[in-house]
Formats: C-alpha cells, structure tokens, sequence
C-alpha cells in the first residue's frame, strides 16, 4: 500500500503494517514499475484474451515446468505459432487413425537392417506364407510412402506403406493375429475369398 499527495511519497507499510519512509526516487522506481507490469498485463490480455490473475496463473504454469526442466527440458520452452500448428496437425492424424510406426534404425554398412514380415499379394494367407525379410529404406514418391524391402538375396521390392498393418507388419505375432482375424471373418468358395457366411442362431 502506498500513500502519495502530489506524487510525493508519505511512506509505505511494511509487513507488519508500521508507516515506513520511503524516498521519492524509490518511488518512482516502484511507479515504472507497475507501469512495466500494466503493460505486460494488458499485452496478454490481448494474446489470451481477459482471465482474473492471468499473469500469475501463466507464470505458475512455467514454475510448474521449470521444476521438471532436469527431467523434461523440453517442456519448460514456450510453443510457438508453427509448434502448435504442428501438434493440431498431429493431433488430427491421430483422431483419423492416419499415423503409422516406423522402424528408424536402419545403418547400411554395419547392415542391421529392421526385420518386415508380410503376405503381400497373397489373397488368403496361411502361416506358410508369411515372408521375413529386411528393410532397406523408405522411399517417398508421387505423393505416396513406399518401403523398400529384401525380395530374395540380390533384388528389392517396393510396398506401399498403407499395408502396414494389413500385409505388412514388424514382428511375425502380428502378422500371425492379422492371419486369423482373416481366416475368422473371410473364406474361399469357387477359388475366391469372401466374406464368411455367419450362421443365424434360431429363437424359441
């Protein structure tokens, strides 16, 4: 608390509200100040909009972050403009079911390649025809994602990334559920695959 007369300071109260004499170069001090803090307020306020202690709830909010900043440094940093678009942009894929993982470790001459297994091309596959096989590289072109895999000792062959998950897998177990929910709801008549014919339980 501050009491002025004619921007003269008379003095202020301490914590244990005793008058306290205080000269007027503090004061002015303490005068811009305030002013600087006003205008960080109000620059806010047109950022986020009108919110009561807004100030002290963003600060609050980087304390918070700052107290992790060891373990997670990443987090106490501020987002920008194109950050944000980019987690909105992450986000969407995500709802829409559209992100696939990838294997990322690929080293070329220390080999090491990430193992793929997959029946493509193959109608209605059996354990049999599950092929292990390496991946090279990915391969963007024409607007679509490719992947690039060992198609026997000296030749590669091309798979589009959208069979992840439908012929194309990472590990043999999922493959291997993929061919029974296959053999589950799929078979062949005539030398065709179709959807399997369900059996309609009879009421009493």
């Amino acid at each position: 608390m501050i009491e002025t007369y004619n921007i003269i300071t008379i003095g202020v109260l301490d914590e244990d509200k005793k008058l306290v004499g205080i000269t007027e170069e503090n004061f002015k001090n303490l005068l811009k100040k305030a002013e600087k803090l006003d205008e960080l307020q109000t620059r806010m306020k047109e950022i986020y909009g009108e919110g009561e202690e807004l100030l002290e709830t963003f600060v609050s909010g980087l304390e918070q972050y700052n107290s992790q900043q060891e373990e997670h440094p990443f987090k106490a940093r501020l987002l920008t403009n194109e950050t944000v678009d980019e987690w909105e942009a992450y986000q969407r894929a995500k709802s829409e079911e559209r992100l696939i993982e990838l294997p990322t470790k690929i080293i070329r001459d220390g080999v090491s390649y990430p193992m793929v297994y997959h029946f493509y091309n193959v109608p209605y596959p059996e354990e049999e025809d599950i092929e292990e096989c390496h991946l090279f590289e990915y391969i963007y072109k024409d607007s679509q994602l490719y992947l690039s895999v060992s198609d026997g000792p000296y030749s590669t062959v091309s798979i589009e990334a959208t069979e992840i998950g439908e012929s194309v897998f990472f590990s043999k177990e999922e493959a291997l559920r993929k061919i029974h929910e296959i053999h589950r709801d799929y078979e062949i008549v005539d030398d065709k695959v179709i959807p399997r014919q369900r059996t309609k339980q009879k009421k009493d």
